[in-house]
């Protein structure tokens, strides 16, 4: 996915860094070589999620289709989500944008709606870069 680097910031002896993209703005941890990090700089990366699917957790469903990330007041990323397909052993594979394809885990045995979107609530740890 093609993202441009806004800010970056250090946490917990993380580097999180703040990014827009073409479904918005989001905060990630920075899994790359720091000296890679330019502000302002546009670049090609993959964004993995490290946190599972629960709905009624941090997941539901939404009615809207158009893929989505923001950044909430708290530093909590939200993001909607198109669910194109999922494997038996519930790895779901969730569209972002046209350049961003994200496979996540789903809790348990849940089979997730084939084309609808699911809304997801993570902190900006669970949400991971690295340049490709």
């Amino acid at each position: 996915m093609k993202i441009k680097i806004l800010s970056v910031a250090e946490q917990s002896d993380k580097l999180i860094v703040e990014f827009e993209c073409q479904a918005g703005k989001g905060l990630a941890r920075w899994r790359s070589s720091p000296c890679r990090i330019i502000k302002g700089q546009d670049i090609s990366i993959e964004l993995d999620i490290r946190a599972n699917i629960v709905l009624g957790v941090n997941a539901s469903y939404s009615e809207e289709l158009s893929p989505l990330i923001t950044i909430e007041d708290n530093g909590v990323i939200s993001m909607r989500l198109v669910v194109e397909s999922q494997d038996e052993d519930g790895l779901a594979y969730c569209r972002l944008s046209s350049d961003c394809l994200i496979m996540v885990e789903s809790d348990g045995c849940l089979l997730l709606d084939i084309g609808r979107s699911i809304n997801l609530t993570l902190q900006s740890y669970e949400l991971e870069l690295t340049v490709i």
